[in-house]
């Protein structure tokens, strides 16, 4: 595995928020380490993940988190700084977790626990917090054992599957991209950003 190998200790990108080592043979594993927000991504814990995943040559690879979170995703959620979420994003939210699960996710910002989460298919699998890093483990070992090109091969097929019943005309898909560009621009966005800093609630104007 690139830059990874089988050191005990891990290597260590974004001023140490994301932290790399090899717990099983073909099976990398990066932690979001940044506990004290619970895990909430930043621009620097993004770009350490874009790192680190363009760098490795892995069968398999975990994603998580340290502590009682595995990751509070960004610093807050788009309906509560005036932001509109990117259409591919929603779209594969709403691939998942259905139009109603989406809605109420990203209507509301509210927070889901596991269960909820499971329900809403955005997880696979809850188990106890005792078990959670032997069953990863375990899961990711065996994907990493299996035969590559039959892996490779039936990923490409989900992707292109995915890809064509997602097409979008180019001039729809301008028209989305502009949309969500003229949020940065408005008055709630920039609203949100300072009741964030100051935390108060934001009180909207609806420009």
């Amino acid at each position: 595995m690139t830059d990874v190998g089988t050191d005990v200790t891990p290597r260590e990108l974004a001023s140490g928020k994301v932290l790399i080592d090899e717990p099983a043979p073909g099976v990398a594993r990066l932690r979001i380490s940044n506990a004290r927000r619970s895990g909430a991504l930043d621009h620097e814990i993004r770009d350490g993940l874009t790192e680190a995943l363009g760098g490795l040559d892995a069968r398999c690879v975990m994603i998580t988190g340290e502590g009682s979170v595995f990751s509070a995703g960004y610093d807050m959620p788009p309906v509560k700084l005036g932001l509109i979420y990117s259409h591919t994003g929603l779209r594969r939210f709403m691939e998942v977790c259905g139009v109603a699960g989406a809605s109420e996710l990203f209507l509301t910002g509210r927070n889901v626990d596991a269960g909820r989460a499971a329900a809403m298919g955005l997880v696979n699998r809850v188990v106890a917090a005792d078990e959670l890093e032997g069953e990863v483990l375990s899961l990711a070992s065996e994907a990493a054992a299996g035969a590559p090109l039959s892996v490779a091969g039936n990923k490409r097929i989900m992707r292109t599957l995915r890809r064509r019943a997602a097409e979008l005309p180019p001039e729809v898909e301008r028209d989305l991209v502009s949309l969500r560009e003229s949020c940065f621009r408005s008055e709630d966005f920039q609203e949100g950003v300072r009741a964030f800093a100051e935390k108060r609630s934001p009180e909207w104007k609806g420009r």
